[in-house]
């Protein structure tokens, strides 16, 4: 699939205007970027996993990850330039060195990935796009979860999470299209493994419970 075939991207690009110190971090961002087009064993020279986080948010998910993960290498994709320069914070405070972002639409990162070069991917709490007629904006659709199939590693796992029980539902109906994929874990408990996010705990405390699932990929 050719970068012109993607379809739309849809979502904000920037929010409220960037703190001063937020500001400065964003020097940062061609350093910790990735380019492409990809090659994964220059990015991460000799590391043997990749993980994959799609739309980070504030990025407290993706840091915690990265520092308990020190020989993992870290792919977090976030268009929205407010997340990123949230994570570049994090990243500075936590002397992070083993991720690299890509501030852009992740099906143009999806197209760039090899077969079968993620272990890991991540799909939390994405922008449900409630009203019907927005319904085609979702992340989670047919295509991209058939991209998702084709880079993850046999064995693989993603990971998904929503406050949005309609938006869980769609997210079993459009996994269960791809027949190499089996859910394995489907609770509003989450797995001690799991680190949480500022996004998740207004949900609970607004008692819109999330709920949580992982994929493997047979």
């Amino acid at each position: 699939m050719k970068e012109q075939e993607v379809d739309k991207f849809y979502g904000r690009r920037k929010g409220r205007p960037l703190r001063k110190h937020k500001t400065e971090c964003l020097k940062d961002l061609d350093l910790y970027s990735i380019h492409l087009p990809l090659n994964l064993q220059m990015v991460f020279p000799g590391i043997q996993e990749v993980w994959l986080e799609i739309g980070f948010g504030g990025g407290e998910h993706l840091a915690a990850l990265a520092e308990k993960n020190p020989e993992v290498g870290f792919i977090g994709a976030e268009a929205f330039i407010n997340g990123v320069a949230s994570f570049l914070q994090y990243r500075s405070e936590m002397n992070l060195t083993n991720v690299r972002l890509f501030a852009n639409d992740v099906r143009l990162l999806l197209q760039q990935l090899p077969e079968n070069s993620i272990t890991k991917i991540f799909i939390l709490f994405p922008d449900p796009w409630p009203k019907k007629k927005h319904h085609k904006r979702r992340i989670v659709n047919p295509k991209v979860a058939q991209e998702l199939c084709r880079v993850l590693k046999k064995g693989g796992e993603i990971r998904l999470a929503s406050d949005v029980p309609e938006y869980i539902e769609h997210m079993k109906h459009i996994f269960q299209l791809v027949p190499e994929f089996k859910l394995c874990f489907s609770s509003h408990e989450k797995p001690n493994d799991w680190p949480s996010t500022r996004y998740e705990m207004k949900a609970i405390e607004a008692q819109h419970y999330p709920h949580y699932l992982i994929y493997l990929k047979n």
